[in-house]
């Protein structure tokens, strides 16, 4: 494939990446439109993680329905996803510090949604690949890669920049 510029590059490998895992392991979080529901929520995420072997970590990332595209506009890791997540959702309601930014992007002054907003987790063992090639494949590693090519080419979306502590 040949790219025209740096940044369809950098797409690519974001989307190629993201795009191994978007099926079998996204769902729907929020749908547009919709207020936020964290108990409804918590449900989605502990039944799409029932399924999981013994794990260490996992990567998730927030993704909003923009078009026909998935934009990643928040890239974490976490032992415990479950529980990461019912604390994003208490501080997306609250609204406070780095998450005014979140409600900002994600709800409209009626505090619904502005986009469909989904989930994707995965979890260390289903990790084989580098986002970009030759690079490391571990989950730390995989985090920041995303974060990287992720906020060079989408910086109006992103919520979290590498280096920062979230």
């Amino acid at each position: 494939m040949i790219f025209t510029t740096d940044q369809d590059r950098k797409q690519a490998l974001l989307d190629q990446w993201l795009t191994l895992f978007l099926d079998e392991n996204s769902f729907l979080l929020f749908d547009k439109d919709g207020v936020v529901n964290a108990k409804e929520a918590s449900t989605k995420i502990k039944t799409a993680t029932l399924h999981w072997k013994d794990f260490d970590q996992s990567l998730y990332v927030l993704l909003i329905r923009l078009k026909s595209t998935f934009v990643p506009v928040y890239i974490g890791k976490s032992n415990n996803p479950l529980n990461r997540w019912q604390s994003h959702i208490k501080s997306l309601v609250k609204g406070k510090g780095s998450y005014q930014r979140w409600r900002s992007l994600l709800l409209n002054e009626t505090g619904t949604f502005k986009y469909a907003t989904f989930l994707l987790i995965v979890p260390d063992y289903m990790i084989a690949k580098p986002v970009i090639p030759g690079f490391p494949h571990t989950v730390g590693s995989i985090e920041y890669q995303l974060i990287g090519l992720a906020s060079d080419v989408l910086p109006d979306y992103l919520l979290n920049l590498e280096g920062n502590r979230r």
